[in-house]
């Protein structure tokens, strides 16, 4: 059996919730983090798919002894978080802020950066500097914690919408039917609007994220698919791959995710992967080889997909979907050198198909 082992982008902690559907696809998922843990600061319990050993993070660069004075950094940037957002949420200048040198936002943490820990900002010819790959850092570690809020704050809202939707109900008095709604969506969220959040925000990270994942040794040879669950990263990377190719990336299929509970998922997980059987198979080792699977085996998969939510999921909704689409002519690593406004070659070649959840 050839391993579908997908990477996560541009998001270092990936909320649970978005992932579960992903599973029944792909046999693991890996998400960068922006630094090494160090065991000091508070770890939240770990989710049903991470003890499963089927979402695992990791630093592409760890820092090793750096990593105390960048937590130190961090806290300083953390003090001026607010002024941060307002640089972001002011009007960008000419090309809407997404040119190839770096932007202001990029520039102004540069400097604190710099200032604060005495790197000068020097690299080898082809290389990123270390200032700029400890910037890329703190932009992914403080663009984490903003997330993270605002996904608390809509799941707030979220909550109080459906507590005035049951209140609402019983005065009707539909109280059955609103017990019944209410039931079946125990166990799920939604996967965080970030309509809170500066647009900037998003290309910054993603610029963010491609640096460090240039930058880092091209030695994960697992991973075959690149998938994003943000449909701001998706259409921000279709963006930048049109400017490279003149082409948008390809649709090639689409994949209906079930909206389930994780406990749901991996209880049947197994059975259901096992029905899809060699179209998943065949799919999973074109990939490996970097081929992308004919027009016909998408349509064979897409089929056999809907047959066997049908039979292992009749009574999940699936209002989202894994959209796989292909770069037409380009690559992953190469998309990504655009967005992070690199001009020297990327370092390898990338996948040439993305998924995204969209």
């Amino acid at each position: 059996m050839n391993p579908l082992t997908a990477l996560l982008f541009p998001d270092t902690a990936p909320p649970a919730a978005t992932l579960g559907g992903l599973f029944l696809f792909c046999d693991a998922l890996r998400h960068y983090l922006p630094v090494e843990k160090n065991g000091e600061e508070p770890q939240a319990a770990p989710d049903l798919f991470t003890e499963q050993g089927l979402c695992q993070g990791y630093p592409p660069l760890p820092l090793g002894a750096e990593l105390p004075r960048f937590r130190r950094l961090l806290a300083d940037m953390q003090a001026q978080r607010q002024e941060f957002l307002a640089r972001l949420a002011s009007p960008p200048s000419s090309g809407h802020g997404r040119r190839s040198a770096p932007s202001r936002e990029e520039s102004s943490v540069g400097c604190l950066v710099a200032s604060l820990t005495g790197k000068e900002n020097k690299a080898a010819p082809g290389e990123e500097s270390e200032e700029t790959l400890w910037r890329a850092r703190l932009v992914l570690a403080l663009a984490e914690q903003l997330l993270e809020e605002q996904r608390e704050i809509d799941q707030r809202l979220a909550d109080i919408a459906g507590q005035e939707e049951t209140l609402r109900a019983l005065i009707q008095g539909e109280e059955e039917e609103a017990d019944e709604d209410n039931e079946a969506m125990t166990g799920l969220s939604s996967p965080a609007l970030a309509q809170g959040l500066p647009p900037q925000l998003f290309h910054l990270r993603l610029r963010a994220w491609a640096r460090l994942h240039l930058a880092a040794p091209q030695t994960d040879a697992g991973v075959v698919l690149p998938i994003t669950t943000e449909p701001e990263a998706a259409a921000l990377f279709g963006e930048y791959q049109e400017k490279l190719s003149g082409k948008p990336p390809l649709e090639l299929c689409r994949l209906a995710l079930p909206e389930v509970a994780a406990e749901t998922i991996l209880a049947r997980r197994d059975g259901f992967r096992q029905r899809l059987g060699s179209e998943l198979e065949k799919v999973a080792a074109l990939l490996q080889k970097g081929n992308v699977p004919a027009a016909s085996t998408f349509d064979t998969l897409q089929t056999a997909w809907a047959a066997a939510l049908d039979e292992f999921f009749p009574e999940a909704g699936c209002s989202r979907s894994l959209v796989l689409s292909s770069l037409a002519g380009s690559d992953f690593n190469e998309v990504l050198r655009r967005s992070a406004g690199l001009a020297t070659p990327a370092p390898a070649a990338g996948p040439i198909l993305f998924a995204a959840v969209l």
